[in-house]
């Protein structure tokens, strides 16, 4: 279950690195902050320190991978002993604020979304022979009862602390937490919870020492089953943090799809499955021992489905011919696969051969493994090209570019699963469980009065799995006092399971990370252009510029970071002028 390398990654100047024989720039110092809260939401403060070797102060850029879902929500950096905290702005206008600022020698720090689910932040300075610290705030939307807290250092630690609060959590059982070391050598004792009324806390302090592996905090609470919890998890929120004001709901409903019957039900015809394995050289977090097990089932599963043969093909900077074998040897298969080695780039766009090879080969399922990190051409397959066949995609990467990965498979009919979370056994079971049914059980979609709830999230049909503790969650904006909402489920676009749940406003408690989840799950909405007709638009583009507008209004006034948009720390608060506007004083010119 170890992250393998989710955490923050430094780069410095090249030259200065090389003079001293290794990096100047250290991590020294880390103080881990997490609150749990109603509604299954995790808010994860990172207070790092570095330490400057060299006898100049340093630019450095801190690359922070974070886990899928969640939402950069506050960025700041420690000067004189004050942290100052970051503003959101238009990524060209931060960028060029943050190299006015360096050239003018002021303490200035920028960070942005980079690729998939990385975000690269810059600070300046890291004082000479001196340390600076960096914070690094981000919110998730929990899908099961585990929360990994990824830790690797590659030099000892002269500080380590964490603290862990889970509110409003049932007397028994208690949260536990246990260190999962990646490394044999490394090791942590982690404490108990201790229990204040309906509060959990733990707090861990250590000096001197080396980390490399994950804190799994386990919250029995969050563990429901399909067969345990019938009914739908209700939670309302309000966003406090501005002047601006709403009201918000999440429902975390539990879909008994075992005992739904379909209505509507279309065997896919053929005798054969086709497998497409990413090796390009971005897949060095994916956990690959996780990906061949959860081969190994699929291909027993589907072998006993009647499948008689299995096509690899292997993905790099292109797509390469398809190499046939048995589905009955699925050691021959595993065994290819690590006969070859990752290398080089990835065109993501190059698995329209599925396509392709569909038309001779009539295959009834594809499989892709990848961690949708695209350096060579285009994301998305050329206008025109269909996958025609359900695709279903997997990740074990921590760096990965989730937005991507899961529209492939929505566009396509096929399921998308998040290695990354959860158990190796409830990932199995769950994988085997959805890829064994003949149609995809889907979340259809939800009725409601659209002048009491707006803005609700999934909008198209998307397949129905559920996160571990089988939680599908559904989020929204409440309009009015009280209102109702139905989730409906079923086969093919066939409704065949419905279920209402009550929204009353004047139950709200004050939540921003929640806020900022459906924020962010709005701004995915406006940045992916999803369409269920693939690819005909030519070069889709991910990051569409029709919505630009109001996607930089929602990180505004919802203060987190979204496509186009940065959040920028500035030493001089004269060139702030509000949270929304920053007065450069220089040409804007583009630095992309």
């Amino acid at each position: 279950m170890a992250s393998k390398g989710l955490g923050p990654r430094l780069s410095v100047d090249p030259a200065v690195e090389a003079a001293q024989g290794g990096g100047p720039v250290a991590l020294c110092a880390l103080d881990v902050s997490v609150c749990v809260t109603a509604g299954c939401v995790a808010e994860s403060t990172w207070l790092m320190t570095f330490r400057n070797s060299v006898c100049r102060d340093l630019e450095t850029t801190l690359i922070f991978p974070l886990p899928d879902g969640a939402v950069l929500s506050g960025y700041g950096i420690e000067t004189n002993g004050v942290m100052l905290e970051a503003i959101p702005v238009e990524k060209e206008k931060a960028q060029v604020a943050f190299e006015s600022a360096v050239r003018s020698g002021q303490t200035a720090a920028v960070a942005h979304h980079a690729v998939g689910n990385q975000f690269t932040t810059r600070v300046y300075p890291v004082p000479a022979s001196s340390t600076k610290q960096v914070k690094v705030r981000f919110d998730l939307a929990l899908s099961g009862p585990s929360y990994a807290i990824p830790l690797v250092t590659t030099t000892p630690l002269e500080r380590f602390s964490m603290r862990v609060d889970v509110f409003e959590q049932p007397q028994q059982p208690p949260p536990t937490a246990q260190f999962h070391p990646t490394d044999a050598a490394t090791k942590l004792d982690v404490p108990a919870f201790t229990q204040f009324g309906t509060t959990y806390s733990l707090h861990l302090a250590e000096e001197n020492l080396f980390l490399s592996g994950d804190i799994v905090i386990e919250i029995p609470e969050l563990a429901g089953s399909k067969e345990s919890k019938a009914e739908p998890e209700v939670f309302v929120f309000k966003f406090t943090e501005s002047s601006s004001s709403g009201t918000f709901f999440l429902v975390n409903d539990f879909p008994l799809e075992a005992e739904q019957e379909k209505e509507s039900t279309k065997d896919i015809e053929g005798e054969r499955i086709v497998i497409v394995y990413d090796l390009s050289r971005s897949r060095a977090t994916a956990n690959l021992n996780l990906e061949r097990k959860i081969l190994h089932a699929i291909l027993a599963q589907q072998q006993d489905a009647g499948i008689k043969e299995a096509d690899v093909v292997l993905l790099r900077n292109v797509a390469e011919q398809p190499t046939s074998f048995p589905a009955s040897d699925p050691e021959a298969i595993l065994g290819f696969l690590e006969g070859n080695f990752a290398d080089g780039g990835t065109q993501i766009s190059s698995i329209d051969v599925i396509g392709e090879l569909h038309k001779t080969r009539k295959y009834k399922m594809a499989f892709i493994f990848s961690d949708g990190v695209n350096n060579l051409g285009s994301e998305l397959p050329a206008a025109g090209a269909t996958l025609s066949v359900p695709l279903n995609v997997f990740t074990s990467s921590t760096v990965s570019n989730f937005v991507l990965l899961k529209y492939l498979a929505q566009v396509s009919g096929g399921y998308y699963f998040d290695l990354c979370r959860g158990g190796e056994e409830e990932l199995l079971v769950d994988v085997t469980r959805a890829l064994g049914k003949e149609a995809v059980f889907q979340f259809v979609g939800a009725s409601f009065d659209p002048t009491s709830v707006e803005d609700v999230f999934p909008v198209h049909p998307v397949p129905a799995v559920c996160g571990v503790g089988g939680r599908f969650p559904v989020t929204g904006r409440l309009l009015k006092s009280d209102a109702s909402v139905t989730l409906n489920y079923g086969f093919g676009g066939v409704v065949t399971r419905s279920v209402t749940v009550q929204l009353v406003a004047s139950q709200a408690s004050p939540m921003a990370a929640m806020c900022r989840l459906w924020a962010q799950r709005k701004v995915r909405r406006r940045a992916a252009c999803f369409t269920l007709t693939p690819f005909q638009v030519d070069h889709l583009s991910l990051f569409g510029e029709q919505h630009k507008a109001e996607i930089q209004a929602l990180a505004r006034q919802y203060n987190f970071v979204a496509p186009g948009m940065s959040l920028l720390v500035l030493e001089s608060l004269d060139q702030v002028r509000t949270r929304s506007r920053v007065l450069i004083a220089i040409s804007t010119r583009s630095t992309e």
